[in-house]
């Protein structure tokens, strides 16, 4: 089994990108927001039960998909204070003796707060408004990188989502 966890900014592509990389590969689509959706209408919205049950949830998900031996792509925006997943993800892997890789999606703050008014963020519940963005941005250190022999770094600020998932598919040889 293999683990690709695509994490960065948000409006990076991290989905656009996974959505691309699963269609070249037998890779499942996990991405964050299917967790925050599961809960965002029971429990209130950024409230420490509302995370701690995310955090359960997924990283329940990907022990199944670990368990059942399928490849997975998880998109986080990754912060401080998000290590603990880092943690989790190598413990799963070395328990199930799966290959575990990091994608760090960077992109120029110009192109992010281009890419945040795109309608197929709306389909998410994701940020859509560059004044949200900018508070996020300013509020998180979304820019840290994961300690891991497994990282590829990509800048797509102006590279097509098809391209970053084919980079990704050939560094890693998926």
């Amino acid at each position: 089994m293999k683990l690709l966890v695509i994490y960065g900014p948000p409006a990076s592509g991290k989905l656009t990108v996974a959505n691309e990389l699963a269609r070249l590969t037998n890779f499942k689509n996990f991405h964050n927001h299917k967790t925050i959706d599961v809960f965002k209408d029971i429990l209130e919205f950024g409230s420490k039960e509302f995370w701690d049950r995310v955090r359960e949830l997924r990283i329940e998900m990907i022990e199944l998909a670990t368990k059942k031996n399928i490849n997975l792509i998880f998109t986080l925006c990754y912060t401080s204070g998000d290590e603990w997943y880092i943690d989790e993800f190598k413990k799963l892997a070395k328990k199930y003796k799966s290959e575990l890789y990091f994608v760090r999606l960077d992109c120029s703050k110009e192109e992010l707060l281009k890419r945040v008014g795109e309608k197929s963020r709306r389909k998410f519940g994701k940020i859509v408004s560059k004044e949200e963005l900018v508070k996020v941005l300013n509020e998180n250190d979304f820019f840290l990188k994961v300690r891991h022999n497994n990282l590829l770094e990509i800048d797509n600020s102006h590279m097509k989502p098809s391209e970053a998932a084919k980079d990704i598919k050939k560094h890693f040889n998926l």
